[in-house]
């Protein structure tokens, strides 16, 4: 099952309490989200360069393209062919003789 992002506001809050030097933990607890999550937000914030006093008013929009790496280096699914399942069926089925 496909991760949902985070709100901004959730995003915000987890850079806001990692400036205030709370520990992962810490802050996966008070935003009610797992460590791992929290973890991920905190890795892609450093790679991007972003820091809490600078980002405290920037947008939506501009938050989310700052984290979300664009391009074809973006991770995006491999959306595979459905079966042919009754193809499956039939070859499944026992024969009778």
């Amino acid at each position: 099952m496909p991760q949902e992002r985070l709100t901004v506001r959730k995003v915000r809050e987890v850079l806001r309490l990692d400036s205030l030097g709370l520990s992962q933990r810490q802050i996966a607890l008070s935003c009610c989200v797992g460590q791992a999550t929290v973890s991920d937000y905190l890795k892609a914030a450093e790679q991007a360069g972003l820091k809490w006093p600078e980002i405290a008013e920037w947008g939506e929009e501009r938050l989310l393209a700052a984290l979300t790496p664009a391009g074809p280096a973006a991770s995006r699914r491999t959306q595979w062919p459905e079966p042919d399942y009754a193809a499956i069926r039939q070859e499944c089925r026992p024969t009778s003789t």
